[in-house]
């Protein structure tokens, strides 16, 4: 999986997968960059997509 993947999904994850990230590498990020509600639109998205389209997930969440 190419950096770029690999950078989101620690991202979209809230640091859940670290791909061997260290954690405090990830927290120094996060305190620099905040989502600034990225997290939560992602959320309210990806319900929406889903009640339409239940069976097709957004790119951004697929493996």
């Amino acid at each position: 999986m190419e950096d770029f993947r690999r950078a989101d999904w620690i991202d979209v994850t809230l640091g859940a997968l670290t791909f061997g990230t260290p954690r405090r590498v990830i927290r120094e990020v996060q305190k620099t960059w905040p989502d600034a509600g990225f997290h939560p639109l992602l959320v309210r998205l990806e319900l929406r997509h889903l009640g339409k389209h239940p069976l097709n997930p957004l790119p951004a969440l697929r493996w």
